[in-house]
C-alpha cells in the first residue's frame, strides 16, 4: 500500500467528542498526521460558519468540503467554484411538505444555519445551500 497523501474528517461523531469539542488526544493525533506530510481537509454536512472555529483551533489553512459537497473551499476565502442555490421557490416546497407532514426543518445560507423555530418570509428571498427535512 501506498504513502497516505490526504485524510478527510467528518465533524460530528468522528473529530468532535459529544460535546462538541476537539479532544486534546485528537487535537495531538491531527498534528501528528500534518508533521508527516498528511494533509488533513474537513468533509462535513456543516456550513463555513459552523466549521470555521474548528479550523481555527487545529491551525489549519487548508481545502474543506462543506454542506456535504455543496461548497469547497481550496482555504478560507477561496472558493473552488461559485456556489448554486436552491431556489426560494425550492425551499418553499420543502418548507411547506415538512410543516404539513409535522417534521423538522431546516437549511444552510451561504452565511447560516436557520431551523425550523427561526424560519420567517423573509427566509424564502435566501439563497439555499442545503435544506433538510427530518421526520
Amino acid at each position: 500500500m501506498g504513502r497516505i497523501k490526504l485524510l478527510a474528517v467528518d465533524l460530528d461523531g468522528t473529530l468532535l467528542t459529544e460535546t462538541k469539542e476537539i479532544s486534546p488526544a485528537t487535537r495531538c493525533w491531527i498534528n501528528r498526521t500534518i508533521e508527516r506530510g498528511v494533509i488533513v481537509v474537513f468533509a462535513t454536512g456543516r456550513g463555513f460558519v459552523n466549521t470555521e472555529p474548528y479550523r481555527r483551533q487545529l491551525g489549519l489553512d487548508i481545502p474543506m468540503a462543506l454542506v456535504n459537497g455543496a461548497e469547497i473551499w481550496i482555504r478560507p476565502g477561496e472558493l473552488l467554484e461559485p456556489r448554486r442555490f436552491i431556489s426560494g421557490d425550492g425551499a418553499l416546497r420543502l418548507y411547506r411538505l415538512a410543516t404539513e407532514n409535522g417534521a423538522w426543518f431546516w437549511g444552510y445560507t451561504e452565511d447560516r444555519l436557520v431551523h425550523l423555530e427561526e424560519w420567517t418570509e423573509e427566509e424564502f428571498s435566501c439563497g439555499w445551500l442545503k435544506l433538510g427535512i427530518r421526520h
